[in-house]
C-alpha cells in the first residue's frame, strides 16, 4: 500500500489560519466590544478540523485493488483494473475510468509524489 501524505504547508496553513480566526472571535467574545466578530471561533474551529484532517488523512492512498483521493470533504475511488487512462495537465494528475475521474493536485503533494503515482498506476 502507498500513501502520499499532504504537503507539510497544506497542512499547517489550516492551523495558523484556525489559530488565527479562533483567537479574533474568542477575544471579540470577551472584549465584548465588535460581537458581529464573534463568528471568527466558529470559522477558526473549522478551519483547525481541515488541518487535523488533513494531517490524519493521508491525500492518496493506492493499495493492491483501488487508488482513493482524501479531499477536505469527498473521497473518491476508483478500480485499479478500471483505469483507461492516466494524464499529466498543467502540474496535476488526472486518472480516469469510465465515469469516474479523480484529480490528483501537484500543489496538494510533494514534487516526487506525483511521478511515483503515475509510474505505480503504468505498471497496473
Amino acid at each position: 500500500m502507498i500513501q502520499i501524505p499532504f504537503k507539510k504547508k497544506q497542512v499547517v496553513f489550516p492551523f495558523v489560519i484556525g489559530v488565527l480566526f479562533f483567537g479574533i472571535g474568542l477575544w471579540s467574545m470577551l472584549a465584548r466590544t465588535q460581537f458581529y466578530l464573534s463568528g471568527f471561533a466558529g470559522l477558526g474551529l473549522v478551519w483547525i478540523a481541515i488541518g487535523i484532517y488533513r494531517k490524519v488523512k493521508p491525500y492518496i492512498v493506492i493499495d493492491s485493488e483501488t487508488i482513493k483521493s482524501n479531499n477536505d470533504f469527498f473521497t473518491r475511488k476508483i478500480q485499479l483494473a478500471a483505469i483507461t487512462e492516466v494524464n499529466l495537465f498543467a502540474g496535476d494528475l488526472i486518472v480516469k475510468s469510465g465515469k469516474k475521474e479523480i484529480y490528483i493536485s501537484g500543489s496538494m503533494v510533494d514534487a516526487g509524489a506525483l511521478d511515483e503515482i503515475r509510474k505505480t498506476l503504468s505498471n497496473q
